[in-house]
């Protein structure tokens, strides 16, 4: 119980780091730090898209194995 309750928290905070992040990737400092470098924004993109897909994969699991039976699951 308490490792899904883990996972549902390491999840909303990387979709809360997603968030941030563009929050910052949009920002007049980024802008400026990157310049026109198209590798530094196609980073920015990944990365974003990384955290949330994380975020969303790992909550994912958490529902998936508290409905998983303890039979199932040899416990």
């Amino acid at each position: 119980m308490t490792k899904n309750i883990t996972l549902r928290v390491s999840g909303i905070v990387l979709i809360g780091l997603f968030l941030v992040w563009q929050v910052v990737r949009t920002s007049d400092f980024y802008r400026e730090w990157a310049g026109n470098n198209d590798f530094l924004g196609l980073l920015g993109v990944v990365l974003g898209w990384a955290l949330l897909a994380s975020g969303i994969g790992i909550i994912v699991k958490a529902v998936a194995s508290k409905n998983e039976s303890p039979k199932e699951s040899g416990e």
